[in-house]
């Protein structure tokens, strides 16, 4: 397998319609895409066959999709509730509040999920019942959870990263806390004691790109030096395989590959072919492919492959792909003259 990625033939959506969120499923050769109308669909290998599609509720894009093994749990926009549901379309449960859910955490396949609502609380749900178990109130809104190998991060609208124990019955709302934008936190990701962010900056007392994205040591929470993208990073993404290397996208579509612990080697750039902008992106289980959704109804994909027919999105032979759910069959009716 090449260790540089090559543009394939991307993937179009039935109708024109922006990307809105992605998610590689971990054990399928799926990629699960969320459309600006509230739909979550899974497209099989490479060439994209439409397979299983459902509702996500609220009737506005998704925002969110989170893939595990058994199932993919997904967010709208709307904020009505998020919910998580078989490979085959049927739901499991459905978790409302009585404020906007923003957003929930990646722990795909952990006994508890956390969501942050509009209400600022954080609340702790059982994964596999979507009964809350308990809530926190939280300092400002938060608008990305991400689950560490010991922590919960958030990042928040006053653009403070914090970290919260999921296994505490504490009420304090962080453990710890560190101010790493000056406005909001618009993307967040961590591997092993790494975290990374980015955010709004301020100019001119206007909100602004930030075009740093900020590191930190999550032991300590110490600020590690940053790493400069002056086309605007809107999408980061730490890669698989290459635990110091994220991936750092801008809506124009320019991709660049960091090395944190070696910033002197040479990084890696990319440009997508697209005619509109980013909205979406995700990196498979081995990094082998990357997705990007646009504004137009297009998600482009990078890939290492050499032979991308005989490697699927998970990288292995993995679960059988689930069809849509069969639906019940009719009860046969004996028609008579009184029926």
């Amino acid at each position: 397998m090449s260790t540089s990625y090559r543009n394939i033939n991307p993937i179009t959506l039935a109708y024109a319609q922006p990307v809105t969120a992605l998610s590689f499923d971990p054990v399928s050769d799926i990629l699960w895409a969320g459309s600006n109308l509230g739909d979550v669909t899974g497209y099989h290998g490479t060439r994209g066959i439409s397979g299983v599609s459902f509702k996500v509720g609220g009737n506005l894009a998704v925002k969110k999709i989170v893939a595990g093994e058994s199932h993919v749990r997904a967010l709208g926009i709307s904020g009505e509730g998020f919910g998580t549901w078989a490979k085959g379309g049927m739901n499991k449960w459905y978790f409302r509040h009585a404020s906007n859910i923003t957003s929930f955490s990646n722990t795909a396949n952990s006994s508890i999920v956390a969501a942050s609502t509009a209400e600022m609380d954080l609340v702790y749900i059982n994964s596999l019942t979507g009964v809350a178990l308990r809530q926190i109130a939280t300092p400002s809104i938060i608008s990305h959870l991400q689950a560490s190998a010991t922590v919960l991060l958030s990042g928040s609208s006053d653009g403070y990263l914090r970290t919260h124990d999921p296994r505490s019955n504490s009420s304090r709302s962080a453990e710890n806390q560190v101010k790493a934008h000056t406005g909001g936190i618009q993307g967040l990701d961590t591997t092993g004691n790494f975290v990374f962010t980015i955010g709004l900056g301020e100019r001119k007392s206007r909100p602004f790109p930030d075009p740093l994205v900020k590191i930190y040591d999550l032991r300590t929470m110490r600020s590690l030096p940053p790493i400069a993208f002056s086309s605007g990073p809107a999408f980061i993404h730490v890669l698989p395989k290459r635990a110091s290397t994220i991936m750092i996208v801008s809506n124009q579509g320019l991709v660049n590959t960091v090395d944190v612990l070696n910033p002197a080697a040479a990084s890696e750039f990319y440009q997508l072919d697209l005619a509109s902008y980013v909205t979406s992106c995700s990196v498979s289980a081995t990094a082998a492919y990357l997705a990007f959704g646009d504004a137009d109804g297009a998600i482009h994909i990078l890939s290492q492959a050499e032979d991308i027919a005989g490697v699927p999105f998970n990288g292995f032979d993995g679960q059988p792909i689930d069809w849509a759910d069969a639906p019940a069959e009719l009860t046969e009716i004996d028609w008579t003259d009184s029926t």
